[in-house]
């Protein structure tokens, strides 16, 4: 090759419409939440595109400088990646340099496979869960979208043979019209309630009979991306002088970071020298 057409290759490459097409193949979008919980933080980022989603999950470590003395520094503790392409998961424990693999989307068990596992399923409605939606009218624009006030008030009620405690969680949060969802992700039930679903518990030592919800909606749920959210969550304990009483937990969460932008490929490839463990 000449060093003529060397050099209009190398400009051609430079130009601003393979620029666009490089964008565009590889359009995403980051996001990073904080998450607050007992006067803790810590970020998690998300990247994802229209088949592949990234989750970094970070924490705050102790570590002692040259000086001696101690900071805290926020490190990348484990990563999920979603695959559609592959119809997998990855999970990889960074510290560790090891990674495990998964089936995804995820086959729910059905009512036979977990009684052919040993796991007794209620046969009726144990727990109710009610969802009452508000949407109190109020509008912001966040990150170039316009935000709605909702507040989402769910009630979980112990029917009949539950052995789960009574529990209530209030999300007041703002939210916008974004598409989280990759081309795999399992979609909804449609319908309040539909499909199955059981929750486990073991009680001294023992596994107990799962319970089997049913929902009730009040108003239409909100499905939108929170932006901001601070959800309250109020339970009763039963201690062992039998009075009954409230416990409160407060978590909140705010987006710092919204940006649609170009991926890397390589953010969704198992590092090198990663080791395959299993789950």
């Amino acid at each position: 090759m000449n060093k003529r057409l060397m050099l209009v290759l190398v400009c051609m490459a430079f130009t601003p419409r393979a620029s666009q097409t490089q964008t565009a193949e590889n359009a995403g979008t980051k996001v990073v939440i904080r998450n607050t919980f007992g006067g803790q933080s810590s970020d998690n980022t998300t990247y994802w595109t229209a088949d592949r989603r990234r989750t970094e999950f970070r924490h705050a470590v102790q570590r002692t400088k040259e000086d001696g003395s101690v900071e805290w520094v926020d490190e990348v503790a484990s990563v999920f990646i979603v695959r559609c392409d592959l119809g997998q998961s990855f999970t990889l424990k960074m510290k560790a340099e090891e990674y495990s693999v998964a089936e995804y989307p995820p086959k729910r068990l059905t009512p036979e496979q977990m009684a052919a596992r040993g796991t007794p399923v209620a046969p009726q409605p144990t727990l109710r869960i009610e969802i009452a939606t508000v949407d109190t009218g109020e509008r912001e624009e966040m990150f170039g979208h316009v935000a709605r006030h909702v507040i989402t008030t769910t009630k979980q009620i112990p029917l009949e043979g539950s052995h789960t405690q009574a529990q209530e969680t209030v999300r007041d949060g703002w939210y916008i019209d974004v598409d989280r969802r990759i081309s795999c992700d399992p979609k909804p039930p449609a319908g309040s309630g539909s499909g199955f679903m059981a929750i486990g518990a073991v009680v001294g030592g023992k596994e107990m009979m799962m319970e089997r919800p049913e929902f009730v909606d009040i108003g239409a749920r909100e499905t939108g991306f929170p932006v901001k959210e601070v959800r309250t969550t109020t339970s009763e304990t039963v201690p062992a002088t039998g009075v009954r009483r409230g416990s409160d937990s407060i978590n909140e969460s705010e987006v710092t970071h919204f940006e649609a932008m170009p991926l890397d490929p390589a953010l969704f490839e198992v590092p090198p020298g990663f080791k395959h463990v299993e789950r």
